[in-house]
């Protein structure tokens, strides 16, 4: 009886330490992935907002300002996009030095999960998700110090 319990253990061990178990694992990771993609497009859209109206992003920019800048300038097909970042995250943005800052966070835990700085139009800044250590839902203190 003892064998049968031990090898019954040690199998739905295995199931979840492989594939099985690990997919919700490796779906979270994808859609994590998805998500830094579309904000670098996100970057894209907003940065030609304001390049073509030769202004600098302004001051009271904040999460509020982001979606609207992106229902007028983002491309209507990618306007679904938009709302699942918007429904699935906690947004929060802010001006920095002539650009801005959009840091997403997880709704549940209220970790932050990754922060485009708008240095780099191609890729997000910071990947928190990676990451060992969790933080707050919070901006970089040294914004500057980053994008050099």
């Amino acid at each position: 009886m003892r064998t049968l319990a031990a090898l019954l253990l040690c199998t739905l061990g295995s199931c979840c330490w492989f594939s099985p178990c690990a997919k919700p694992d490796e779906a979270r990771r994808q859609g994590l992935v998805q998500t830094e993609a579309r904000l670098a497009d996100f970057s894209k859209a907003i940065g030609g907002y304001y390049g073509q109206r030769s202004q600098p992003v302004p001051t009271t920019f904040d999460e509020g300002t982001f979606f609207e800048v992106l229902a007028e300038a983002y491309p209507k097909l990618g306007q679904e996009d938009v709302r699942e970042v918007k429904a699935t995250y906690r947004v929060r943005a802010r001006a920095v030095a002539g650009g801005y800052a959009v840091v997403l966070c997880d709704r549940k835990t209220g970790w932050k999960l990754m922060e485009d700085l708008s240095c780099t139009l191609d890729r997000v800044d910071l990947r928190t998700w990676e990451g060992s250590t969790q933080s707050a839902c919070d901006f970089e203190a040294d914004p500057a110090k980053l994008c050099r």
